[in-house]
């Protein structure tokens, strides 16, 4: 039975994410629900709140460094998270350039203006920010391995 829930001593990933799952959501399901239309303050709180989450679960139940979550800054941090932005742009790049030449999809510009553009960015840069970090969060947060 030990070998279900541990591996090498340490509480297996399943059982991490469904602990990480169980106690993080609902209290997050609830406070979106009563921040529906504050998109940024609900994206702004459910982030933290799970970042906290795993700062304890990281330090409680894994017993590893705080740092193995992945937001702790050191000499590459930087360089890291760059890269990450370059591959994510071009995955999607590539995605929507396929779409593209099999005629899937049609970018209509008639009305595309550089204000419009900027306030295109302005409104999801930040819940692009929040989302990429839940997902970094997700994934190296919980799941690494010892």
């Amino acid at each position: 039975m030990k070998k279900v829930f541990l591996h090498q001593n340490r509480l297996r990933t399943g059982w991490r994410m469904l602990i990480f799952l169980s106690i993080g959501f609902p209290p997050l399901y609830y406070i979106t629900s009563l921040l529906w239309t504050q998109l940024l303050i609900r994206y702004f709180i459910i982030f933290s709140l799970l970042l906290i989450l795993s700062f304890i679960l990281a330090r409680y139940v894994d017993k590893r460094p705080i740092a193995t979550i992945g937001f702790m800054l050191h000499s590459r941090w930087f360089k890291e998270r760059a890269l990450g932005i370059i591959i994510g742009f071009t995955a999607v790049s590539i995605i929507l350039l396929i779409e593209l030449i099999l005629g899937r999809i049609e970018i209509q510009t008639n009305d595309l203006t550089i204000p419009l553009l900027v306030n295109i960015f302005i409104y999801s840069a930040p819940k692009t920010i929040f989302q990429s970090a839940f997902e970094e969060l997700f994934s190296e947060g919980i799941s690494i391995s010892p």
